[in-house]
């Protein structure tokens, strides 16, 4: 899901996905933050989860994208 976003996701975009509750969607961003997997912050009022993983993951990809030949 995250991946779609380039690295970041809401919480109800969690909920909506995958049939949860928001409260099962904060347990389980929660527990990817503890995991230090991801880390949360408010961006224009609405709070977003960030996964840096996948940033250098789209950044590959996307570089990938440009540099093919038809």
């Amino acid at each position: 899901m995250a991946h779609d976003k380039n690295g970041k996701i809401t919480i109800d975009e969690v909920a909506l996905r995958l049939g949860y509750s928001i409260n099962q969607a904060q347990k389980l961003l929660k527990s990817f933050e503890d995991l230090g997997v991801a880390y949360s912050a408010v961006e224009r009022g609405v709070k977003y989860w960030y996964f840096p993983a996948l940033w250098k993951l789209n950044r590959k990809r996307s570089k990938a994208k440009t540099h093919r030949t038809v």
